[in-house]
C-alpha cells in the first residue's frame, strides 16, 4: 500500500493536535482540597491555600458555610457529588483574576459590598467565568440585592442552570460584552435581569418569571439578543430603556398571541416596550432536557440525540466541565460555542440526513475528549510516545522505498 507524503502530514498534524489538547490537560494535574478537613476547615482556608498558578479544584462537602468567600487565583469551587453546601454571605471573584469556576452551592442572602448585599461579585475587567449549577436566594426585594453582580468591562462570562430568586436584581450587568446567560430559573425579583451598557450579550433558554421587570437594559450596544427564553407572569417581560435594538425573537411570551404591545394588538402575553423586534415568537414554552439545559442548543445533542443517555454526548460535557470551564481561554471557548450553536444545531434538527454526517465530525472530538478525562498522565504519555514510534517506521519506511525505487532500472 502506498503511503503518500500528504498522508504523512496528515498524522503528523493529528499528533501535533493530540498533543496540544491532552497533554496540558493531563500533564498538568490540578490538586483537589476537600473541605472540610484538618487542613482546610473553611472554604476561604482552602483557596488561600491552592496554587497561585491556577487550576487547582476545591471541593466543599454538604454543610453550611457561614463565610464571605474571596477569590484572587484561577481555581474551581465545587460542590461534592450529590451535595449543595450552603454559604450565608457572598463570593467575590477579586480583581485580576481570571478563569473561575463556581458550581453546586446555595448561597443565602448575600453580604454587604458596597452598600449593597451580593451573592456573587464579579469583579470589573475578569473574564472567563463559569457560574452553573447554583441557588442563590436572597433577602427580600425590599432589601438593596443583587444575585450576581458583574463589574464593568468583564467578558467572556457563562451564567447557566442557576436558580436565582428574592433578589432586587437577580443578575445586574455593568458595561461588558461577550456574556451567555443560559437556562436560569429567575423568578420573583424585581428585576430579573438588569443591565447597562451591553454588547455582543446572549440571553437564552431561561424561564424568567414573577419578575416586575423580567429583562431590562439601557445603552444597549451592539449584538445583544434574547431568544427561547420563557417569559411569563412578569408584570413586564423586556424593557429597552436606550440604545440599540434587542433581538428578541424566538420566545415564549406567556401565551400564544405573543407580548402585550400596541404593535401587536392581539397579544396577551407579557407586555414589553418599543426597542426590540419581538416578532416570530414561540407559540408554547421551550422544553428543556432533563439536565435543565434546552435540548436543541448543542450540536452534539442535535447531531446524537438524547444528551443524557448517548455516552458521546456526556463524553463532551465531562470534557467541557472538568477541562475546558477549569481554563479561562476554554471559557471563553465555551461561551462563544453556546452563543454560536443554536442556528447550526437547529438546522441539524431540521435534516435528517445530516446527522450521521455530524457524528462522523464529531468523533475526533470524542476520541480527544475521552482520552483527556479518561486516562492518566502516564497513560498518555506512553499513547503519544507510542504514535511518534509508529510514525517514525513509517516514514523510515516510505523513505526506504523511495530509495528502492530510484535504484529500481
Amino acid at each position: 500500500m502506498k503511503i503518500s507524503t500528504r498522508s504523512l502530514m496528515t498524522a503528523f498534524i493529528m499528533i501535533v493536535v493530540l498533543v496540544a489538547v491532552v497533554a496540558p490537560a493531563g500533564l498538568a494535574q490540578a490538586d483537589t482540597l476537600n473541605v472540610p478537613s484538618g487542613l482546610y476547615p473553611t472554604i476561604q482556608s482552602a483557596v488561600d491555600a491552592a496554587n497561585p498558578a491556577g487550576g487547582d479544584i476545591i471541593v466543599v462537602a454538604a454543610g453550611t458555610y457561614n463565610e464571605n468567600v474571596s477569590i484572587n487565583k484561577t481555581l474551581t469551587l465545587e460542590a461534592a457529588s450529590g451535595a449543595q453546601p450552603i454559604i450565608n454571605g457572598s463570593i467575590t471573584i477579586q480583581a485580576g483574576t481570571n478563569g473561575v469556576t463556581i458550581n453546586g452551592f446555595r448561597i443565602n442572602d448575600g453580604s454587604l459590598i458596597g452598600g449593597d448585599r451580593i451573592g456573587i461579585y464579579i469583579t470589573g475587567g475578569t473574564s472567563g467565568h463559569t457560574i452553573s449549577n447554583n441557588v442563590l436566594d436572597g433577602p427580600g426585594t425590599a432589601i438593596a440585592s443583587r444575585g450576581i453582580l458583574y463589574g464593568g468591562g468583564t467578558s467572556g462570562i457563562m451564567v447557566r442552570n442557576n436558580e436565582i430568586t428574592d433578589w432586587v436584581s437577580g443578575i445586574y450587568i455593568n458595561p461588558s460584552s461577550s456574556l451567555t446567560i443560559q437556562a436560569n430559573n429567575i423568578h420573583d425579583n424585581f428585576v430579573g435581569i438588569g443591565s447597562d451598557g451591553l454588547n455582543n450579550v446572549t440571553i437564552q433558554y431561561n424561564t424568567i418569571t414573577n419578575n416586575t421587570e423580567g429583562f431590562g437594559a439601557s445603552n444597549v450596544g451592539d449584538g445583544v439578543a434574547a431568544h427561547n427564553n420563557n417569559f411569563s407572569g412578569n408584570t413586564e417581560a423586556l424593557h429597552n430603556y436606550s440604545g440599540s435594538a434587542i433581538n428578541a425573537t424566538s420566545n415564549w411570551w406567556g401565551h400564544e398571541s405573543g407580548p402585550t404591545h400596541p404593535g401587536n394588538p392581539d397579544g396577551q402575553g407579557d407586555p414589553v416596550s418599543d426597542g426590540m423586534d419581538y416578532q416570530n415568537w414561540l407559540l408554547e414554552p421551550y422544553s428543556a432536557g432533563g439536565s435543565g439545559e434546552y435540548t436543541g442548543c448543542f450540536i452534539a445533542t442535535a447531531a446524537y440525540g438524547d444528551p443524557d443517555n448517548d455516552s458521546s454526548v456526556q463524553t463532551l460535557r465531562d470534557f467541557r466541565d472538568n477541562r475546558l470551564t477549569t481554563d479561562s481561554v476554554g471559557s471563553v471557548f465555551v461561551s462563544t460555542y453556546y452563543s454560536l450553536s443554536p442556528p447550526i444545531a437547529r438546522f441539524i434538527d431540521d435534516h435528517a440526513g445530516l446527522k450521521p454526517v455530524s457524528r462522523t465530525g464529531l468523533a475526533p472530538a470524542v476520541a480527544v475528549s475521552s482520552v483527556a478525562i479518561n486516562t492518566t498522565p502516564i497513560q498518555k504519555l506512553l499513547m503519544m510516545a507510542s504514535l511518534l514510534i509508529v510514525l517514525g517506521v513509517m516514514s523510515v519506511y516510505i523513505r526506504s522505498r523511495r530509495v528502492e525505487g530510484a535504484h529500481r532500472p
